[in-house]
């Protein structure tokens, strides 16, 4: 399930994903945005679930981290920047890549894709992300793009 900001209260991610989750909470948060999002979204974990930090695309990255939080909900909080670990252990890349995979083709890994676009529509595309209507991910494909150049040869 997803929760669409856009549609959510001001404040409300935490209580519209325990909703989701029976008051439960959910067990892994990726943060890509930082401010108050990551902040909701600590409001938002389950008992003993994990907080991934890899950016600030909010812009705000001067809030702290409530200790409060890690401390009564029993979380583990690290931060990497994105790419950072594979720069400093391209070495495990291949077992990471080999791992999600593996998560992908046995279906417990979908990544959302709420818009799909061919490569001559690439311009629409960026403008779903600019109106942030994209809820999970967008994408490009290249097939037609393929299948045209390849009956010019």
């Amino acid at each position: 399930d997803i929760v669409d900001l856009a549609a959510t209260p001001v404040g409300g991610l935490a209580d519209a994903v325990k909703a989701l989750t029976g008051g439960r909470g959910v067990d892994v948060v990726f943060d890509p945005v930082g401010g108050e999002i990551f902040e909701q979204s600590l409001r938002a974990t389950a008992w003993g679930a994990r907080v991934a930090i890899v950016g600030f695309a909010g812009g705000d990255n001067s809030r702290s981290i409530r200790a409060n939080y890690a401390l009564i909900k029993g979380l583990a909080i690290f931060g990497c920047r994105a790419g950072e670990s594979i720069r400093r252990g391209a070495a495990v890349e291949a077992t990471r890549m080999s791992h999600l995979y593996r998560l992908v083709a046995e279906g417990k890994l979908k990544p959302h894709v709420s818009h799909r676009f061919p490569v001559e529509q690439a311009k629409a595309a960026f403008e779903v992300l600019q109106n942030r209507q994209v809820v999970g991910k967008c994408v490009v494909t290249f097939e037609d793009a393929a299948v045209a150049r390849e009956s010019k040869l």
